[in-house]
């Protein structure tokens, strides 16, 4: 097909590159609608529930509105996870689902929950879902400024609130407008309303309520329309328009009246334009500001609506007021574009490198500018293909992107053609005709076509591994996979058309190959330096197996990480504050710190942060923690000495940690957005907590903080606070409430209105609307003082103090509730600085293991770039096995041979051992990025393995058999295009392993694997290949022996640094243990037998009897012979059924249970054979310390018999004892082997396992006694209803049995009628009938023995029951002295133990007590020794059995 496909291409040239001419004209056409953007959109589907709740609790707000909805969320289509956040006044539920789910279709169902929800949270709460928008959302902020000296049409300054006012109605409605803008979000300033405020003292003088202003204020402030009329023959509507206007109408409003004098709202309250209690305030260079945020619409472009945004905003300016105008303060463009050119520098320059190679190379210009065109073609054809498949240009999707190996392809079949056409123009002497051009043109792309598409497809192989990534690496490396697939599929259609068209259009009659001076000396280094490494075969296979092994233990401690993150150019900065302080002093606290950091450091360009929770709570904060941007000038415009980035990041982090009273973390704004979104905290690695009592939770989170600080290379501690809220509560005395006739509703509401507000109608200018808010004046509530003044309306119109009503009084609560998938959480969060996040983790790992116990029901997790690490770890670890078998697949396919396909195949680990030093000497960990380096060296280098081989081939196809001469001339042949592929593929990669600019992080990593693989693995591959080519194919005939090396080369290869080990016995933790044993052990699975057998014997209940069929023949009728057939079934009763279905049913039941009573008993039998084991374990230890000390007694004493200070009676008496002891230890010795057997056994695992380390959480007792019977018991309740159910059934022999027939025959004859009837005249009737157990005398005496064994079961249950309660009072109280003699030998008998041991070893020394004192006293010793381990066994073993007689079949 080929074949043919090539001589179609040369013999219509010029319909060739016509179409090709349209391709690219379509490629130009969609690359002006391509999509550009900085790095994919890697947020999960998601759905936030912002809810809130004035004047709730944290925990208030967990109980009443969070768990609710929760609980409501639980099942929905394609749910993967759900977190939570309660904070004063705020509850705010994310439902994360599975990616692909639909988002508007996953909002739907939330929106149908919610409503479900409604019902169960409070009255006036109403949850509202976040904007359509993703975690990198947030596009485009801008502050809203008034100049200086700028002043109102009035003459006055402008205040907050008034650029609030402008914000939210004059350029908020514009901005919404914006295709792609899903939302808009304000923070800052004040929000302008009408505020009412009443006196206390003037309310009190006048006898005027708060709830009197609310009502009055709601009555006097609505507009009517009462129909029209018509009046001479013209229409006229009838409005009442009596809605307020003005702070003067408001005064006016009348309240009540005294003696006939109207009262005010005047004579009680001052009223005036107020302002709001802010949840959140926004600062610039140190300066209050309104700050506002576009949020853009989920799958937009972000540069294409930032744009639009931009260009909005220019013509929103020209509509402000004088002197106030809104300044852009980040725009997502400017990354983009930052991101984009550092791609096009480097594909730029790349193209620039492979495009001189080409022509240092193939010493022909035309042949060259051939191969340079495939790439702008082929880009044109990728960019095609993105924006049919919306992909969008990014640093990741075209930052795998390198020309020189998408030309491959092209510079084979090139470097071919010119050879061969300058040959045959050197054999002829003249230059070639046309045909015969056209004729070797094609010769030289068939002879490359194998190369050609098999290295091609190889390479695109090699990428599947990435389409099998999920989740957010999925998200992230599907593009890079889609564009290089995309762009390598275009360049290999082009180089079975476009090339060969081209060659044979272009390259005109004479041909020269120039060889260049780089090739003369890479020729003449290159045979001597083969023909030397083939005769020292041993010597080059063996240094390359070392070299591969010692490659993969450099591999294991590369470290690894995620992906290196992307340099944004700006900092983020989070500014963390003691839980609960005030909004107002953080703001000031942020100010000084802005003014501070913009007044010292010249390369910032502008500060700006966000404190609090903005109008709509997508990124909820505290009031004591601010978010802020430092967003950094351009290079150019850093003063000199210009620093670096990661130098001024620490001066800054050195700067603000001169300020007291914060704590800093410092991160990126899309990294930091991107991480909370994705895991629920801002930082790198995320350790999370899972718990239920939160001051456990605080504990655990600071121990684990205290050990994160110890860890290397880990920054940034956060350490979630939970507690340490301040609180003003109002405490009532319900006695007073009950004395003054009033209730705890109308308290609150007074409170309510009284301290919050309460909104009493609303003011409309306009389009504008300002609420109208009744609160008393903030100097009235400045202090509990004022609070408990507060006056509340009793009965008989009278007031009183809120103080005589409740106590009032400042508690510390709750800061913040986080839950995860119905859990309460705590996070431990930090950022990694120096180091690989992996080794980090496993550091801290290692250390909160050994240092860290939680208690039961509490559990540890890390998460964050971890999580997506090993996630990708564990999906490649399967897709890259495959990926490597398609490729020997298809190497095997390409040359028929599963010896030459393995030859090809070694290329792979070969080309890694470059890979892998580079990365070290750089210094860099493994990474996704690296990763995908490596997914493309492969592919590269088996192409040019696939070259040679081909070559070799074909050499020997001519009549070539001497395999070391096939080899040389190979070689020989071949060179140019194996240097020119390794240096075209590696010199498009230089500017990305070189390049500073925005992203380069990302991409260097990729571009060292591929850069020092190709350059280790070309020069390997064109010594071991063909070493290891020679091998293969030696015939038996040759003398050609192969050196044991080789076969240890390839199996080093092909595992490639893979190592695995394990011991040959696995230690197994406790429950762990118990899991295996109800899920494997013998008498379990002969419980789960009778189990799967009473469930098949239900389905025989209904079974009926068999069916009679009876034929007849003969004289039935008359002489003639007549037939007949008869099926008759009998049928019992229906209540028969239902009896024998309860009786099955029992059965299944008792199984059930005995199943159950099965795991009891083996859990049980684990525990106690776990306890025995380290038991055994401790006196072996114990052992083996006394054994070490009487062998060097024994030494001492032996030396003082020799010197004759002592006689024999010491020497024999340790030596009796040192003969006891071993002898001790080789008895524990067997019975530790055989507890292992025994648990083993038990087990039934596959592997040898042993009890693993102990852990003294393991033996808490769990006294909580099940609401259920004990599953032991049940088991003699359900004997009673068996045999309950078989008096039934034997009841069934009393009932009779429905019988039914039907019956056809032949009556032959004359009939009654005076008929004849033949054979073929046929009668038919049916029967019914009972079948009645009149003889039934057996059967009652079955019922009454049934009856008896009832009774019998019952009396059974009785003495059961009774028993089970003594034994579990007996193990108790065996436990509860078992304990208490335990903790008695722990702390007083173990102290006296040693300082006896003590005591009578100093005593010994001095020569103060004899050897026979000496020698009682250490028999003490031992013995308290020993009764110590005796009592802890003891302990455990009654806790066993006291637990399982609690019906509790785990120990916890």
């Amino acid at each position: 097909m080929f074949e043919r496909l090539i001589r179609f291409a040369i013999e219509q040239r010029w319909l060739v590159l016509l179409a090709v001419v349209a391709m690219a004209a379509i490629g130009v056409f969609s690359y002006q609608k391509l999509p550009i953007d900085a790095v994919p959109d890697i947020t999960n589907v998601q759905v936030q529930i912002n809810t809130h709740a004035a004047g709730y609790s944290p925990l208030e707000t967990e109980q009443r509105i969070t768990f609710p909805i929760e609980t409501a969320m639980a099942g929905l289509p394609n749910l993967e996870q759900t977190r939570s956040l309660s904070r004063y006044g705020l509850s705010q539920v994310t439902v994360i689902f599975k990616d692909g789910t639909d988002i508007y279709f996953a909002r739907q169902l939330v929106n149908e929950r919610i409503q479900e929800a409604r019902g169960k949270i409070p009255d006036g709460i109403s949850p509202a879902m976040g904007p359509i928008s993703t975690g990198l959302g947030e596009i485009y902020l801008w502050t809203v400024e008034a100049k200086d000296g700028a002043k109102k049409a009035d003459g006055s300054p402008y205040t907050a609130t008034d650029l609030r006012e402008i914000q939210d109605w004059i350029i908020k409605p514009q901005l919404r407008n914006v295709p792609g803008v899903t939302e808009i979000n304000s923070i800052g300033g004040f929000a302008k309303e009408y505020q009412v405020a009443p006196i206390p003292e003037r309310l009190a003088s006048l006898g005027v309520t708060m709830p009197d202003i609310v009502n009055a204020l709601g009555r006097n402030n609505a507009n009517v329309g009462a129909g029209y009329i018509e009046k001479r023959g013209e229409q006229y509507l009838i409005r009442a328009p009596g809605q307020v206007q003005s702070l003067e109408d408001i005064r006016n409003v009348i309240l009540s009246s005294s003696s006939g004098v109207p009262i005010r709202v005047r004579d009680v309250a001052d009223v005036g334009i107020g302002r709001e209690l802010r949840t959140g305030a926004a600062t610039e260079n140190g300066r209050e500001v309104v700050l506002g945020t576009v949020f853009m619409l989920i799958g937009q472009n972000s540069r294409t609506v930032s744009q639009a945004v931009d260009k909005k905003m220019v013509e929103i300016n020209r509509s402000l007021p004088d002197g106030v105008h809104a300044v852009t303060v980040y725009d997502r463009t400017t990354l983009v574009d930052k991101a984009i050119a550092t791609v096009k520098t480097n594909l730029l320059e790349g193209a620039i490198l492979v495009i001189a190679i080409l022509f240092l190379f193939l010493g022909n210009i035309r042949a060259a500018i051939i191969t340079a065109t495939v790439i702008p073609l082929s880009m044109l054809f990728t960019f095609t293909g993105m924006v049919t498949y919306k992909v969008s240009a990014n640093l990741m999707s075209l930052g795998a992107l390198d020309f020189g190996i998408i030309i491959d392809g092209a510079v084979v079949i090139v470097e071919n053609c010119v050879r061969r056409l300058s040959h045959a123009q050197a054999l002829f002497g003249r230059p070639l005709t046309r045909s015969e051009r056209f004729h070797e043109v094609f010769l030289a792309s068939k002879e490359s076509r194998r190369a050609l598409l098999f290295g091609q497809l190889i390479i695109m192989v090699v990428y599947l591994p990435i389409f099998a990534l999920s989740g957010v690496e999925g998200k992230m490396f599907h593009p890079m996979a889609f564009t290089v697939v995309a762009a390598l599929l275009g360049a290999m259609i082009l180089s079975v058309t476009f090339v060969p068209a081209a060659v044979a259009l272009f390259i005109g009659n004479r041909v020269s190959e120039k060889e260049n001076p780089l090739m003369a000396i890479a020729k003449r280094w290159y045979a001597p330096m083969l023909d030397y490494a083939m005769s020292a075969r041993a010597v080059v296979l063996t240094a390359v197996a070392v070299t591969v092994l010692l490659c993969g233990l450099i591999a294991t401690r590369l470290g690894s990480e995620f992906v290196p993150n992307l340099n944004e150019g700006d900092f983020a900065i989070q500014a963390l504050r003691i839980p609960g302080t005030s909004l107002t002093q953080s703001v000031a606290m942020q100010q000084q710190l802005e003014s501070k950091l913009k007044a010292k450091f010249p390369e910032i360009e502008r500060v700006f942060a966000r404190t609090g929770t903005a109008e709509i709570a997508s990124d909820p904060m505290p009031p004591n923690i601010s978010d802020g941007y430092i967003m950094l000038k351009p290079l150019k415009d850093w003063p000199e000495p210009r620093k670096t980035r990661d130098e001024l990041l620490a001066a800054v982090q050195k700067t603000v940690g001169e300020m007291p009273g914060n704590n800093y973390e410092f991160t990126q704004p899309i990294q930091m957005r991107f991480n909370e979104l994705m895991t629920g905290a801002r930082q790198d690695v995320v350790c999370k907590i899972y718990g239920d009592d939160l001051d456990t939770l605080a504990r655990y989170a600071q121990h684990l903080g205290a050990l994160v600080k110890q860890i290397d290379g880990a920054r940034n501690l956060y350490v979630e606070s939970v507690s340490g809220l301040p609180q003003i509560v109002v405490r009532f005395k319900r006695n007073m409430l009950a004395q003054y006739r009033v209730s705890i509703d109308e308290v609150n509401r007074v409170m309510h209105a009284s301290l919050a507000g309460e909104l009493s109608g609303q003011v409309y200018e306009g389009d504008q609307r300002f609420d109208i808010v009744v609160k008393i004046r903030q100097e009235d509530k400045q202090d509990l003082d004022a609070i408990r003044r507060l006056l509340v309306p009793v009965s008989g119109d009278q007031q009183v103090p809120l103080s005589m009503l409740a106590d009032v009084n400042i508690e510390e609560g709750p800061n913040q509730i986080q839950r995860e998938n119905a859990r309460r959480r705590i996070v431990v969060g930090f950022n990694v600085r120096s180091r690989d996040v992996q080794s980090v983790v496993h550091d801290l790992q290692q250390k909160a293991t050994q240092q860290l116990k939680l208690p039961s029901g509490y559990l540890l997790t890390y998460g964050g770039s971890f999580e997506n690490l090993e996630a990708a770890k564990k999906r490649l670890l399967i897709a890259v096995p495959v990926s490597l078998l398609l490729i020997f697949l298809l190497l095997y396919f390409a040359f028929r041979s599963f010896r030459q396909g393995l030859l090809i195949y070694s290329a792979i680990p070969l080309s890694a051992i470059g890979g892998i030093l580079f990365l070290a000497l750089r210094g860099m960990p493994f990474s996704i990025s690296a990763g995908v380096g490596f997914i493309a060296l492969f592919g590269v280098a088996v192409l040019n393995g696939i070259v040679l081989i081909a070559e070799f081939n074909q050499i020997r196809a001519s009549g070539v058999e001497d395999l070391r001469r096939v080899v040389l001339m190979g070689t020989k042949v071949r060179l140019r295009p194996v240097l020119m592929t390794a240096m075209v593929a590696s010199m498009g990669f230089i500017p990305m392993a070189l390049s500073n600019g925005a992203g380069a992080e990302v991409q260097r990593p990729l571009a060292t694997v591929v850069i020092g693989g190709l350059l280790i693995a070309t020069g390997l591959t064109l010594f071991v290949l063909p070493i290891l080519y020679m091998l293969f194919e030696a015939k038996q005939s040759t003398k050609m022996k192969m050196p044991a090396t080789s076969f240890l080369l390839i199996p080093a290869l092909l595992l490639s640094g893979w190592a695995t080990g394990q011991s040959n016995a696995i230690p197994l933790s406790l429950k762990a243990a118990q899991d295996s044993a109800v899920k494997q052990a013998w008498a379990m699975r002969t419980a789960n037998n009778q189990v799967r057998f009473r469930q098949l014997l239900q389905k025989t209940a209904g079974q009926l009897p068999a069916t009679s069929i009876l034929g007849e023949a003969g004289e039935i009728n008359s002489r003639y012979v007549d037939s007949r057939f008869t099926v008759s079934q009998s049928f019992d009763l229906p209540v028969t059924y239902k009896r024998k279905r309860a009786l099955l049913n029992a059965e299944y039941n008792l199984a059930t249970n005995e199943q159950t009573i099965t795991a009891a008993q083996l859990v049980q039998q684990v525990s106690l054979l776990y306890i025995q084991y380290h038991y055994r374990q401790r006196q072996l230890q114990q052992e083996q310390h006394y054994d070490s000390l009487y062998q060097a007694l024994s030494r001492q004493a032996e030396d003082r018999l020799k010197a004759g200070e002592t006689d024999a009676t010491e020497t024999i008496y340790l030596g009796n004892m040192l003969l006891q002891h071993q002898r001790r230890i080789r008895v524990l010795q067997t019975d530790m082997m055989n507890l292992i057997e025994d648990w083993n056994w038990l087990l039934q695992t596959r592997q040898l396992v042993v009890p693993g380390n102990w852990q003294e959480a393991d033996w808490v007792l769990n006294d909580t006694i099940s609401a259920n019977e004990p599953p032991q018991l049940q088991q003699y309740r359900q004997q009673i209803q068996l045999a309950e159910a078989q008096v039934q059934v034997e009841r069934n022999g009393l009932l009779p049995a429905i019988q039914i027939g039907y019956s056809n025959g032949t009556m032959k004859g004359t009939g009654a009628d005076e008929k004849k009837y033949s054979a073929s005249d046929r009668f038919q009737f049916a029967q019914a009938g009972l079948t009645i157990p009149l003889f039934n005398k057996a059967t009652r005496n079955r019922i009454a023995a049934a009856r008896q064994a009832v009774q019998q079961a019952n009396e059974q249950y009785l003495a059961a029951q009774s028993a089970w309660k003594k034994e579990t009072r007996n193990w108790q109280r065996q436990y509860e002295q078992a304990q208490a003699d335990w903790k008695l030998a722990a702390t007083v008998g173990q102290r006296q133990t040693r300082e006896l041991e003590q005591h009578i070893r100093l005593r010994r020394e001095k020569g103060d007590i004899t050897f026979i004192e000496w020698a009682q006293y250490m028999n003490q010793v031992i013995q308290w020794d020993e009764a110590y381990l005796e009592a802890d066994y003891t302990r455990q073993k009654c806790l066993i059995q006291y637990q399982y007689y609690l019906n509790s079949n785990t120990i916890n």
